[in-house]
């Protein structure tokens, strides 16, 4: 591997998407080569969790995981929800409230989410992809998917079902980072984050959310 070139692991879609143009900007302005690659996500967390150069986006940052990666962001937006079919009929009025205890919750393997859940009394059924949450949801084979919404949105238009709604916000104000290595040189994720919020004055970042618009 060359001197300054990351692999960075993406979320297990096509690589495309508000991010993947964020980062590959990103990049590019700072003359930084990266190579970006699909993967099954607990896969990649463990790549670069363990493995210098690499790094997995777009995740959140936790407090479990604020010393585990070096972090450059925010790059997006994205609350956590729980969704369902457009039919579902209960309303939930809380993380607590019983009628979740009777509904099966689906979520991705390893995801802040699983953890989230898990510290609510709350045993998800987990998956190794959104793409397998969102058919689960559709087949289904789970009640709600726990997700961020942005990522509910474009799972569910790409295997054509545009029907699904917010249940309830399980964690609103939540953002997506890139998460490097651990022995990431501190000055790389210091020009990177340096450039990412040229990037956000510029409006470099306004003009990725306006291509994506309508999506």
């Amino acid at each position: 591997m060359r001197k300054n070139e990351l692999k960075v692991f993406g979320p297990d879609d096509p690589i495309w998407g508000i991010s993947v143009d964020i980062l590959n900007t990103l990049f590019s302005r700072v003359r930084v080569s990266q190579e970006m690659k699909i993967d099954i996500w607990d896969k990649g967390y463990n790549l670069a969790l363990t493995k210098e150069n690499y790094g997995i986006f777009s995740t959140f940052r936790t407090k479990e995981r604020e010393k585990l990666f070096k972090w450059v962001g925010p790059l997006v937006h994205s609350d956590w929800v729980l969704v369902g079919k457009d039919t579902f009929g209960e309303i939930i009025r809380g993380i607590s409230d019983p009628i979740l205890k009777n509904q099966k919750i689906g979520t991705l393997k390893g995801s802040a989410l699983e953890t989230f859940l898990k510290s609510k009394n709350i045993n998800p059924l987990v998956f190794p992809s959104g793409f397998e949450c969102i058919l689960a949801l559709n087949q289904d084979k789970i009640d709600l998917w726990a997700t961020g919404e942005p990522v509910a949105v474009y799972y569910s238009k790409r295997i054509g079902r545009d029907k699904i709604k917010v249940v309830f916000p399980l964690k609103v104000h939540q953002f997506m980072y890139l998460a490097l290595n651990i022995k990431t040189p501190d000055s790389l994720v210091t020009i990177l984050n340096r450039e990412l919020g040229i990037m956000n004055r510029d409006g470099t970042i306004k003009g990725v959310y306006r291509r994506y618009q309508g999506f």
